[in-house]
């Protein structure tokens, strides 16, 4: 649900429903999936998405210690989150914002199935904006040079914010140190 001091600005709405139908439209088992959207009667702009049970990798990661984990099952992970980010590319979108606590690890049956969440960031590659700002946004340890200095960005941003995430998973610790 959109925050209520959020949802007074029509602009603010209007780019939280753009973004929802832009992510509805995805379609790969390594997407979270959006049933529906919209506005209620009492004023709320919301999305559902699907149930999903398991942790975010953020989560997995910290608890790496109590509970290894093997560079096998991070290239498991990894090559799924690429197939993903392959399905978000080949719509023309760039996520801006992959990161460990953006990808889910789904319990499915007797597997984990990676998916990609937190789409409020993403904008079309051809340069129009969704997110309608100027500024550097993300997080800073998985943001790609470009993006920090609010440069013009493509896919090639995703990519860096990938090999970041891999470093991370496969390491413990980040690419760079520092503010």
């Amino acid at each position: 649900v959109l925050r209520p001091d959020l949802s007074e600005d029509r602009d603010n709405v209007e780019r939280f429903l753009r973004e929802a139908r832009t992510i509805a439209g995805l379609r790969h088992r390594g997407i979270v999936e959006i049933h529906s959207f919209g506005e209620d009667p009492g004023g709320a702009v919301f999305y559902a998405m699907e149930l999903l049970v398991g942790e975010d990798l953020e989560a997995r990661l910290r608890d790496r210690k109590q509970r290894p984990i093997s560079w096998r099952q991070v290239c498991e992970w990894g090559v799924q989150i690429a197939r993903a980010m392959a399905a978000v590319h080949g719509a023309g979108l760039i996520h801006r914002d992959l990161k460990p606590g953006n990808v889910f690890l789904a319990r499915e049956d007797d597997e984990v199935r990676v998916k990609l969440l937190d789409f409020g960031i993403v904008r079309p590659e051809d340069g129009s904006e969704l997110t309608g700002t100027g500024a550097a946004l993300g997080t800073p340890h998985y943001i790609s040079p470009e993006q920090i200095r609010a440069q013009d960005m493509d896919r090639r941003t995703d990519i860096y914010s990938f090999g970041a995430l891999l470093f991370k998973a496969l390491t413990g610790r980040f690419v760079f140190r520092g503010e």
